[in-house]
């Protein structure tokens, strides 16, 4: 009743893919909606954890559907239905980190890169060839596509990505209004970044010409790159997974691009507390997957003891 009646709404109002969440949370805790929010224990915890183990679930998938629990929880305890929450002082199944971080070596950048200019120069003869077709038979021509111009939003999304480290959701989000050309800074708002917190991106050469360009092909207004209709882009898989093939480049997910903007960062030696701000990481942790490529700076640093 309680996230029927709560912890819905507020859950619309203040994520996205509000709806995903209500059906894992069903899905996964169908047992507990019985329960009085004052009767969920540790035990229950201790009990699902151990439930989805047996079915071959792994301790990171375990502690996502967790989190959502949490979220109801903690909400019930701010609105007054609970004082304190069974998680309080229990331990969550520990996530192992396979210690790989997959990013761009320079020559797959280079090829990414390439296949990025080679499918919009496909798309721009396919589109000319379709007008060809058309003023044959006296149909209404397509608008056509100048050189200047990119075809689609495939390549500008994914140099954004790799220039600012933005997650996939967070670009398909973004709004202009977001955009500082002036001050050269992109703002990620709360409402649609991961750790649901504001953070401010600098806008590199790169990345704030590619905006410009692009701006300049729209109108300026409301989602950067908006999908049928004006509606948010769901997804590039087919379209990525074409330029990846192109590129030669395996094993990469769109996610890696983010990996590839912090490593090239580590590697040019910026601090990590810095690549953590850019990234927007809660967690010191997740930002330390990239101390092994500090390895230079380490050197130079303990080489200085007998200079």
């Amino acid at each position: 009743g309680f996230i029927e009646s709560a912890y819905a709404p507020w859950l619309r109002a203040n994520r996205k893919r509000a709806e995903k969440t209500l059906l894992d949370l069903g899905r996964c805790f169908g047992d507990l909606q019985a329960k009085r929010l004052t009767d969920i224990s540790r035990g229950d915890l201790d009990a699902y954890v151990a439930s989805r183990r047996d079915n071959g679930r792994s301790a990171a998938t375990i502690v996502r559907d967790l989190n959502n629990l949490r979220s109801v929880l903690r909400l019930a305890i701010e609105r007054g239905y609970l004082r304190e929450s069974p998680f309080k002082g229990w331990r969550a199944p520990k996530v192992a980190d396979s210690g790989i971080t997959r990013y761009l070596s320079p020559d797959e950048e280079g090829r990414l890169r390439a296949a990025l200019a080679a499918r919009d120069e496909q798309v721009r003869r396919e589109r000319a060839s379709a007008n060809s077709w058309r003023v044959e038979r006296g149909y209404a021509l397509l608008s056509a596509i100048p050189g200047g111009e990119y075809p689609d939003h495939m390549t500008p999304m994914t140099l954004l990505s790799l220039n600012t480290g933005l997650r996939f959701g967070e670009v398909a989000a973004l709004e202009w209004p977001a955009i500082d050309f002036r001050a050269r800074v992109l703002t990620v708002r709360a409402a649609t970044a991961k750790g649901a917190k504001t953070r401010h991106v600098p806008l590199n050469d790169e990345a704030r010409d590619l905006l410009k360009r692009w701006r300049g092909q729209g109108s300026g207004a409301g989602l950067v790159f908006p999908g049928p209709e004006g509606s948010r882009i769901a997804s590039v898989k087919t379209a990525w997974s074409g330029v990846l093939k192109r590129a030669g480049v395996n094993g990469f997910r769109w996610h890696d691009l983010r990996h590839t903007f912090a490593s090239k960062l580590v590697q040019r030696g910026v601090d990590l507390a810095v690549v953590r701000e850019l990234l927007g990481h809660g967690d010191f942790a997740l930002t330390l997957r990239y101390a092994h490529l500090e390895a230079r700076q380490k050197f130079e640093a303990v080489a200085r003891l007998t200079a």
